[in-house]
């Protein structure tokens, strides 16, 4: 099946891998390419296991809040632990985003949860921009990996706001499926380049699967059209958005 449609949320997300890394090809061209393992704060056995329980009690969480909960306070609490969980998952994170494609499909907001940037407002991206990594995530409904910004900054300009601006040397993305569509993508930033192993990758994988079944990530994807496209509700949702792509 080919990718998903921008122009539909999404659409349906194919099987795909636990994800590529990126480097830099020759002539100074980013290819993209497999993962080496044994990188950046690759988790000992212990570690690992301590890491896997806190994600599981992320889990336990999102299922006690029930089917029913959509209150803004409980928004909240999911954004407040998402962001929690996600620092104890990875301690050397510096960034964590939803980057969410818009009802009609014509843009992509950006709400930083974690990090700088997470108190400014969100702003309108064009997801007709191919050299955007977050679009390429969008239309591959695959994940990737940016080993070393610096080395493929020039190539993709939301990188490369990401290195000057936030000062992020290594990202993840992460497609955001909700019942089958694409929402968005998970985006995660370190300061200082990294060699995505497969435990990494599994991890940032398990984490965007567990965000995505709680009923929370849908109620916060339609919040983007509320903060992002005009709407009253969606300054209430308890949750800072800002930041670029």
């Amino acid at each position: 099946r080919g990718p998903p449609s921008l122009g539909s949320r999404g659409g349906p997300l194919r099987q795909h891998s636990p994800g590529v890394a990126l480097g830099s090809g020759g002539g100074g061209q980013a290819q993209l390419h497999g993962g080496d393992d044994g990188g950046y704060g690759a988790p000992s056995s212990a570690d690992f296991s301590v890491r896997m329980e806190r994600l599981a009690s992320f889990k336990s969480f999102i299922d006690r809040r029930g089917e029913g909960a959509s209150s803004r306070n409980s928004i909240g609490d999911f954004i407040a632990s998402a962001a929690d969980t996600l620092q104890s998952i990875f301690p050397a994170v510096r960034h964590g985003s939803f980057c969410l494609l818009s009802t009609n499909g014509a843009s992509v907001h950006v709400y930083t949860f974690l990090g700088e940037g997470s108190q400014v407002q969100p702003r309108n991206l064009s997801v007709n921009s191919p050299a955007n990594l977050v679009h390429h995530v969008l239309r591959s409904g695959e994940p990737v990996f940016v080993d070393d910004a610096a080395a493929v900054a020039g190539t993709y300009p939301d990188v490369q706001l990401m290195l000057d601006v936030f000062e992020l040397r290594s990202v993840g993305l992460l497609p955001l499926v909700v019942h089958g569509q694409v929402l968005g993508v998970l985006r995660l930033g370190f300061a200082s380049p990294a060699r995505w192993d497969a435990a990494q990758k599994m991890l940032a994988g398990q984490l965007a699967s567990v965000l995505c079944s709680s009923t929370h990530m849908g109620s916060v994807a339609c919040g983007r059209a509320a903060a992002g496209e005009g709407a009253g509700e969606g300054a209430g949702l308890g949750w800072s958005g800002g930041g670029a792509a």
